[in-house]
């Protein structure tokens, strides 16, 4: 049996907030963040929306959000969700960018080997290296 799980990681440090859910079930309906998402699907499938775009996602997709860009998803078949996302703010992306203009993402979907294995050892850093937050302000979770 999945035990529901969701945990909000904060690096002060580099300033990036780091969302992680695991076996849940729910739907995530229409809705945005102010910041960039960068995500990865680790279980299960989902039917996901996002910039007027339907896909249907699951393990090993990436997920690229922009800021203020709608999006939402529900589950397809029995399997729940296990999930991780980059949560970067429009000021700290354009740092790491490095150039004046905030990048955009054209694609919300994508499959990537090398970007999966940076995001997995960047979720491993966060973890040991933030700090939990309790906060639920997002509407979506």
């Amino acid at each position: 049996m999945n035990r529901r799980q969701r945990h909000i990681y904060y690096d002060t440090d580099l300033q990036i907030e780091m969302y992680e859910f695991k076996g849940i079930g729910q739907k995530f309906v229409s809705h945005f963040h102010e910041n960039y998402v960068i995500g990865l699907m680790e279980k299960g499938s989902r039917n996901f929306v996002c910039g007027g775009r339907k896909y249907v996602i699951a393990a090993g997709d990436i997920l690229l959000i922009n800021p203020r860009q709608a999006h939402g998803c529900e589950q397809i078949g029995g399997e729940n969700l296990h999930y991780f996302s980059f949560n970067i703010a429009e000021e700290i992306m354009q740092e790491i960018a490095g150039y004046n203009v905030l990048p955009y993402f054209a694609e919300c979907v994508v499959k990537s080997q090398p970007l999966k294995r940076l995001m997995l050892d960047l979720r491993e850093l966060l973890q040991r290296a933030a700090t939990v937050r309790q906060k639920r302000n997002c509407f979506c979770c």
